[in-house]
C-alpha cells in the first residue's frame, strides 16, 4: 500500500502544475486553416478532432501514462483491471450499506 501511495504522490506532484493552473487555447488558426484547406488536403492532413474516437484515444493515453509515465510493466494490466473492478464493487456495496443505514436511521427517528 505504501508503494501505491508513493506512486500516486509522485504522479500528483508531476501533474500538479498543469492541473492547478487555468489553460486557455485559442483555436482561431486551426479553424482558419480548416476552412482554407481543400477536401483533398483534409484527407491527406487529417486533424479534425470532431471525428476522433475519444474512448480509444483515452484508453491509449492512459496506457501510455501507465507504461511510460509510471514505468509499469504492461503484463500487470489484467491484475490492475481486476483490482480496480473489485474496488468499484466494494465502493458500490459500501454506498448501498450507508444508504440503507441512513434510511433505517431516518425511519427510526421519524416513526
Amino acid at each position: 500500500m505504501a508503494r501505491l501511495y508513493v506512486k500516486a504522490n509522485d504522479a500528483f506532484s508531476t501533474f500538479e502544475f498543469f492541473t492547478t493552473h487555468q489553460w486557455r487555447f485559442i483555436s482561431n488558426n486551426w479553424i482558419r486553416l480548416m476552412n482554407e484547406m481543400s477536401a483533398e488536403d483534409r484527407d491527406i492532413f487529417y486533424f479534425d478532432v470532431g471525428n476522433i474516437n475519444w474512448r480509444n484515444y483515452f484508453e491509449s493515453y492512459i496506457l501510455g501514462v501507465r507504461l511510460y509515465g509510471f514505468r509499469e510493466d504492461i503484463s500487470s494490466l489484467p491484475l490492475a483491471r481486476r483490482n480496480l473492478n473489485r474496488l468499484y464493487w466494494i465502493r458500490l456495496v459500501v454506498l448501498l450499506l450507508v444508504l440503507v443505514g441512513f434510511i433505517l436511521l431516518l425511519s427510526a427517528i421519524l416513526f
